[in-house]
C-alpha cells in the first residue's frame, strides 16, 4: 500500500523503480496491493477514474515485460551439435570426443536410429563410464534429420564434465529386462 501523503503517480513510479531490484513475486504482490488502493480512491473521486485506468495498464505491461524477459533469458543457446552412432565398443579409437565450450548454453546430441528396433517412444540415460548417473529421460520421441532418423537430447552444457559418457536407448513403454539397450559412447576431453 501507498504512504500516506504521496500521491498515485508517486506511488507508481515507486513500484516502477522498485521492480529491478526486488524478485518478481515481491514485485507482483506490491503491484497487486497498489492496484487494490487504486481502485478504493477510483471509487471515492470520480477524477481519478483515468488517472487510475493508465496506472493499471502501466503496471500491467510492467508486470507482462518482466514475464516476457525472463521466458526469454530461459532459452540457451545450442552450443554444439553432435551425432552419436550406436555399437561403438567402449574405448575404440571411434568414440567420438569433443569440447563442450564454457558458455552457458545446451549440447544437442542427436542418437542415430538406422539400426535400433523402431518404438513410439524411447527412454534414454546418461550415465559416466564410471556408473555416475547424469541424466534420463522417458517419452523421448524419433525425429527426422537430414541423414535419417534420431533421438535428439538437449543437455545444459554445464552436466557435461570431462568424462567418458554411455546413453543407454530403449523401449520408453517396457523397459523390459529382455530387450538389451542400444548403447551410444562419447567423450567430453574438456571445456
Amino acid at each position: 500500500m501507498k504512504p500516506a501523503g504521496i500521491d498515485e503517480e508517486s506511488a507508481i513510479r515507486e513500484l516502477l523503480e522498485s521492480h529491478d531490484a526486488s524478485t518478481s513475486a515481491q514485485h507482483d504482490e506490491n503491484v497487486l496491493q497498489a492496484m487494490r488502493a487504486m481502485v478504493q480512491e477510483r471509487r471515492s473521486s470520480p477524477r481519478r477514474r483515468v488517472s487510475w485506468a493508465i496506472a493499471a495498464s502501466i503496471m500491467v505491461l510492467t508486470c507482462l515485460g518482466g514475464w516476457l524477459s525472463a521466458s526469454i533469458e530461459e532459452q540457451q543457446p545450442t552450443l554444439a551439435t553432435v551425432v552419436l552412432g550406436p555399437g561403438v565398443v567402449r574405448g575404440n579409437a571411434d568414440v567420438v570426443r569433443f569440447t563442450v565450450p564454457a558458455a552457458n548454453g545446451t549440447v544437442r546430441l542427436e542418437l542415430d536410429l538406422a539400426t535400433v528396433t523402431k518404438h513410439a517412444a524411447y527412454h534414454a540415460a546418461l550415465k559416466t563410464l564410471a556408473g555416475r548417473p547424469v541424466w534420463n529421460a522417458d517419452d523421448l520421441r524419433a525425429q527426422t534429420v537430414p541423414w535419417g532418423r534420431a533421438i535428439a537430447i538437449e543437455l545444459p552444457a554445464s552436466l557435461l564434465e570431462p568424462s567418458q559418457y554411455e546413453i543407454s536407448l530403449q523401449d520408453s513403454a517396457s523397459r523390459s529386462p529382455a530387450e538389451e539397450p542400444t548403447y551410444y559412447y562419447f567423450v567430453v576431453v574438456g571445456k
